[in-house]
Parts: structure tokens; sequence; C-alpha cells
């Protein structure tokens, strides 16, 4: 919430007297609208729901397109390439692209930056 006090405290023409109002923290969250949840929440299940449903085709076209006894290889290759190029570097790049939208680093006695962020650029952040 805001404190309902007057932005002009001096009163100077028109009522503005170059002093701004500071709005007031409260407890408790902020509530404002979401118009994006729903769209984000289908996209969400129909991405999920694809995933599920191409897994256990891509295992038998692996399972069946080797021999007999490089079957246990042939998953053994299709899980270092899941990591190698799946699992590894989707935090590296998705940390890369939150980091891009940092307004205030964290300093430390030294006057490096490091560590962590202080605040986001929430609109660009909504955006990357």
């Amino acid at each position: 919430g805001f404190d309902g006090g007057d932005s002009a405290a001096g009163g100077g023409p028109g009522g503005d007297s170059g002093v701004t109002k500071v709005p007031v923290a409260t407890a408790g969250p902020c509530y404002t609208p979401c118009e994006m949840i729903f769209p984000f929440i289908v996209l969400l299940f129909f991405m999920t729901l694809l995933v599920a449903i191409t897994q256990m085709p891509v295992l038998m076209v692996v399972l069946r397109s080797v021999a007999e006894e490089e079957k246990a290889f042939a998953l053994g290759i299709q899980f270092v390439i899941f990591r190698l190029f799946g699992y590894i570097p989707s935090p590296i790049v998705f940390g890369s692209v939150i980091d891009s939208t940092c307004l205030v680093w964290k300093q430390t006695c030294e006057g490096s930056q490091g560590g962590r962020c202080l605040m986001y650029d929430i609109e660009l952040f909504r955006y990357k």
C-alpha cells in the first residue's frame, strides 16, 4: 500500500514543490493481475506432454536399431548425448540470460562485482 499524504510539501506554483512522494512498504504480498498465467500453463502442459510422448518411441528406436550385444552401449551413448546437449548446457544458458538482466551486483570489499544480483530489471527479465 501507499501512504495517503500529498506529494506537495511546500506549496509552490501549481502545488508542485519538487518533493517526490515515496511509497511506504507494507507487510504482505502485492496482488497484481496476471493475464499470462493461463497461456503459460497451457504451453507448459503441451510441452511436457510432447516430451512424455516422445521418450518411449526414442527409446524403442534405439533398442530396435542396434544388435543385441550393443543395446547397453547404445543406451549409454544416448544417456551421454542427452546430458551433453541438454542437461549440462541448459543451466549455464539460463543462468547467463538471468544474469544479463541484473541491474545491481553485490560488490566485495575489494570493489569487484561477484556472487549475486541485488536487483533485476523485471521488465527485461520478463521478455528474455
